[in-house]
Parts: C-alpha cells; sequence; structure tokens
C-alpha cells in the first residue's frame, strides 16, 4: 500500500473516532417532580441509595441545564408519571445543538408522558432567539404533554417559537410525540426550519370569558413541517376565522399524512409559496377542509394538494381570496390526486360556498386534476362550482364526479367568462336523471346538449357508471371501469403518479398504448419493478386491490 494510501485510511479512522468519541461523550440528566432535588447533578435516574445524588427535580433546573450545561447530543429528560404544576414554563434562547446532534429536552422510564400543567395564562414553552452566540437551534422537544389544569380565563398557550428583535434568530426547533391540549392556543412558530410531528394537539380553543381568534398551531416562517399528527377540536366552534392549522405566509411548508377531525375548520393556507399539502385525512368538519388563498400582502404562489381524503366536511377544498382586497392572481396551484367525498350539511355559522369544491377570483394556472369528488347531496352544493369571474388558464381535467341527489347540477359556472377562462375535458360525469352542468342559469343533462353551445369544451368528456371498486368505500378502478381507463388526458409534469403513488400512465386496457385514467387512482393488471422476480418486495412500485 502506498503511502498515500495509507494516510486516508488513517484520516478516515481518526475521523470515525472522533465522531463515535463525540457521540459517546453525550449525557443524559434527569428531572424528576417526585423523586428528585435541585442541588443533585442529575445524571442519576433515580436517587442513590445514600440519598446523596439522583434527579434534578424542577422546571427551572431543567430550564437551566438546557441554556448553561446541555451540549450537542445530550438530553434533559423529565420522569415519566411525573407532573409539574402550578405557574411553571421553559423559555429556552441559548440551547445550540447541531443537526446532526440535537439537544434534547424528552422523557424517561415508563409510564405516561411528563406532564407540565401550567395553572395560570402565559406560555409553557417559549424558544427565543439571542443578542450573541449560541442561540436557540436544533432542539428538540419530545414525549411531553403540555396542558392545563385552569379554569376559562386563567389558562395559558402551549408554544411559542419566535424573535421579533433579536438579533440571532431560534432555528430548527422540533416537537416530536408530544400531546398539547386544553390550552388557549396550541401552538406559534416563526422563524424557520420547525418540525412538529406524531404529535396529538387537541382541544384548543378559546372558552369565555376568553377573547381572541385560537388555533391548534399557527405557523408563520420557511422550511416548516408538519406531519403524522392528529389534530382534534381545535379552533373555537363559533368562529371561521379559527382553525385546526393557519398556515401564514412565507414559504417552503409541508403538511403531510395528519388526520385532522371533529372540529369547525381544518387548513388554512394564507399568502403562502412553495407550499405541499398531501395524504392528509380530514373528515368530521362543520365548516370546510382546506382554503387557500392570498390576500391584500399578496397571492398563493406554487402549491400542491394530493392524496388527500376528505369526506363528511360541508367544504372540501376552496380556493379564494383568504383576506382583504387580494389583486394579483394565486398561481399555479395543483390540486391532484384527491377523493373528495359525502358532504355534510349547511355549515353551522358563515354559510358554505355552495360547491364541494369551489374556486374564485383572482387565479391563475389552477390544475384540478384526477380527483375523484362523489357522493354530494346537500341541496345547496354542487360537486364543483366555479364562481371566479375571469380565471386565467384554469384547467379541469381526468376527473371522476358522481352525484345521485337531483337538486342541484353537478358543475356550475354561474357566467359565461368564468366558462370561458376555463379548460374543461377528459371528465367522467355519473349523474343519472340529474344536470350535469350549468352554465350561465342554463342547465344541460348530458354532453350531447352541453355540445351544441359549447363544442370546444369537454371534447372528451364522457358519462355513465365509472363502476369503482365499492362506491365510498373503496375508489379504486376495477376491470369494468372502462370509461375511467386509459381515457384520460395526458398530464405529464402535473401528475405523474396516482393516490398509491403507482406512476402513471400504466395501459390498463391492454392496448399497447399507456394512458391517464380518469380519477385518483391508476388501474394496472399487472405491475412490476426491479426485483419482482427475485421476490425483493422492496422495490415493487405497488400492490394491486
Amino acid at each position: 500500500m502506498s503511502s498515500d494510501s495509507s494516510s486516508s485510511v488513517l484520516t478516515v479512522a481518526v475521523a470515525v473516532l472522533i465522531a463515535f468519541a463525540a457521540t459517546a461523550a453525550a449525557t443524559d440528566y434527569h428531572v424528576s417532580s417526585s423523586l428528585g432535588d435541585d442541588s443533585w447533578t442529575g445524571l442519576l435516574p433515580d436517587p442513590n441509595p445514600g440519598m446523596t445524588d439522583g434527579p434534578k427535580q424542577s422546571l427551572a433546573a431543567a430550564e437551566s441545564l438546557l441554556e448553561t450545561v446541555a451540549q450537542p447530543g445530550d438530553r434533559v429528560l423529565l420522569r415519566r408519571g411525573d407532573v409539574w404544576s402550578g405557574e411553571v414554563s421553559l423559555t429556552i434562547s441559548s440551547a445550540a445543538g447541531t443537526a446532526a446532534e440535537p439537544i434534547v429536552l424528552g422523557a424517561y422510564g415508563t409510564g405516561a408522558r411528563p406532564v407540565v400543567d401550567r395553572t395560570s395564562t402565559g406560555t409553557i414553552v417559549t424558544v427565543r432567539g439571542a443578542y450573541n452566540e449560541p442561540a436557540s437551534r436544533y432542539l428538540r422537544f419530545e414525549s411531553l404533554r403540555l396542558t392545563t389544569t385552569a379554569a376559562p380565563g386563567n389558562r395559558p398557550i402551549g408554544v411559542l417559537i419566535l424573535e421579533s428583535y433579536r438579533p440571532i434568530d431560534p432555528h430548527h426547533i422540533t416537537l416530536a410525540d408530544c400531546e398539547i391540549d386544553h390550552l388557549t392556543h396550541g401552538l406559534t412558530l416563526y422563524e424557520h426550519g420547525h418540525v412538529l410531528e406524531n404529535s396529538h394537539i387537541h382541544d384548543n380553543h378559546g372558552i369565555p370569558p376568553e377573547t381572541g381568534h385560537t388555533q391548534g398551531i399557527y405557523v408563520s416562517g420557511t422550511d416548516m413541517t408538519i406531519r403524522n399528527c392528529l389534530f382534534v377540536n381545535n379552533g373555537k366552534p363559533d368562529s371561521w376565522f379559527d382553525h385546526n392549522l393557519y398556515i401564514s405566509h412565507g414559504s417552503g411548508y409541508v403538511i403531510e399524512r395528519n388526520t385532522i377531525r371533529s372540529s369547525l375548520d381544518g387548513i388554512k393556507l394564507r399568502g403562502s409559496y412553495d407550499t405541499v399539502v398531501r395524504d392528509n385525512v380530514i373528515h368530521d368538519m362543520n365548516l370546510g377542509a382546506i382554503s387557500v388563498g392570498g390576500d391584500d400582502q399578496g397571492p398563493v404562489e406554487n402549491v400542491i394538494i394530493e392524496r388527500n381524503l376528505v369526506y363528511d366536511t360541508v367544504d372540501a377544498i376552496t380556493v379564494k381570496s383568504q383576506s382583504g382586497d387580494q389583486v394579483l392572481p394565486s398561481k399555479n396551484i395543483v390540486i391532484r390526486n384527491n377523493i373528495f367525498h359525502s358532504n355534510r350539511g349547511t355549515a353551522p355559522i358563515g354559510g358554505d360556498y355552495a360547491g364541494y369544491v369551489n374556486v374564485l377570483d383572482p387565479v391563475e394556472d389552477v390544475y384540478l386534476v384526477n380527483n375523484l369528488i362523489a357522493n354530494i347531496s346537500d341541496p345547496n352544493e354542487r360537486n364543483l362550482y366555479i364562481y371566479a369571474a375571469n380565471p386565467t388558464n384554469l384547467q379541469i381535467k381526468n376527473n371522476i364526479l358522481m352525484r345521485t341527489d337531483q337538486t342541484r347540477p353537478m358543475v356550475e359556472f354561474p357566467n359565461t367568462s368564468s366558462h370561458a377562462g376555463t379548460d374543461l375535458d377528459h371528465n367522467l360525469y355519473h349523474y343519472p336523471g340529474g344536470d350535469i352542468l350549468r352554465v350561465a342559469g342554463i342547465d344541460y343533462q348530458d354532453l350531447a346538449a352541453f355540445h351544441l353551445d359549447y363544442p370546444f369544451q369537454e371534447q372528451h368528456g364522457v358519462e355513465g357508471d365509472p363502476s369503482l371498486k365499492d362506491p365510498f368505500v373503496d375508489f379504486h378502478l376495477t376491470a369494468a371501469s372502462t370509461l375511467a381507463i386509459d381515457t384520460g388526458t395526458s398530464m405529464t409534469g402535473v401528475v405523474d403518479d396516482d393516490f398509491d403513488q403507482v406512476p402513471r400512465p400504466v395501459d390498463g386496457d391492454d392496448s399497447t398504448t399507456a394512458e391517464w385514467d380518469l380519477g385518483p387512482y391508476e388501474y394496472a393488471t399487472a405491475i412490476f419493478a426491479d426485483g419482482f422476480e427475485s421476490g425483493d418486495t422492496v422495490r415493487w412500485s405497488a400492490t394491486l386491490p
């Protein structure tokens, strides 16, 4: 071996040893309200036999460890089953971990999450920036419960991450496996890089005499992620300004794989850029599931809403100005591969938007493609209502629309200008005996009648039963779904996979030419991928229904 090779091997070995030593040097500190003493080191999870050392006791001691002692990779752990109650809180401004080795405030032992029960107004956990380094960054809160037993009027909020005037902002703060509940407001996240994951956020809303707006979570910043969480009953039930998730301005948001239910309103996207909302389940809502749009400060742009399952809500999705006088159009909104079905009745406050899916001005380059909008029965609700007066390049293609209730048209354009700005084609309509389209007050029960007035719209549309596997339970296509299989238009770059993330298109009708299917699912008789013959299922692309 050459001397250069030997030197390279030695360098790598030294680097590995240094990394191992750094990891091995990480320290756990323990805090127990029931067993601890602040005069102890906290290095032991339980008191020693001589009762001379053991866990610390107070949240003030935990805060001091985080602020002045903990190094990257260190953990400050609260004992499971313990409760800290009273005017308790944590304020962090200088706990600085790294991306590879965050500082952790977590839990140890067995049993329920450690509980922080603040019994007065204020904030339970505050993370701020600093005037000088180090400043709060790469800090992880995990397996904690933040709550209150205080009476309404004396209840706190849960988490506040912000900086308004200190020069160094907090960033990359993660909350994981936490329960945040029964507060006036759940979380507010400003700045950038924060993550909320695998957590249960529930029953956070104002109760008289408390006033003001309240959310499950309010987010305004950049590069934030909310994933794998359960949001239940957040936001006041009598205010359509309060939401489970309020995403306000900023950019780089990812909202994925959450369940949102049993509330007034779901997700509000206001003035945000480069946002993805995907793989969420939203149901049992008294108002809307998702509302997206700009305001008087500007539009939204580059939003993808995909693979969401929405049912038992008054409105599924509404694209509209969120507040104020929006002038510039919201652009490049892609709504694809979603399942919107089975609406509920009229909203208890504020009214609904007259369609389960709604598009209002001002919009440009909106793509409503490969969705299912089905089982809409409320007499005031259309499947799809386009009352943007002057949309630009609104494309509605490859969707399946189903309805049995004959009190309203399935798709309505209240004026001819909204219809003129829409590219409508390759959609499947199943509405036996009902009006499939209404334009400027004129109803069309079938596409033949519609084509007499609008020969260049819906030229490839079809009517009939899509023959789904189990309507309103399992929405996959079947071999009998001939109206939907390979009858869509090419949406390369807009829709490249389906609800199950199966790549599109697949030659589902064995014609030797692969075409897009209609609706959220692609049908195929067989799907092969690398490793299929060997039995290596890790790389198989899908399991067919």
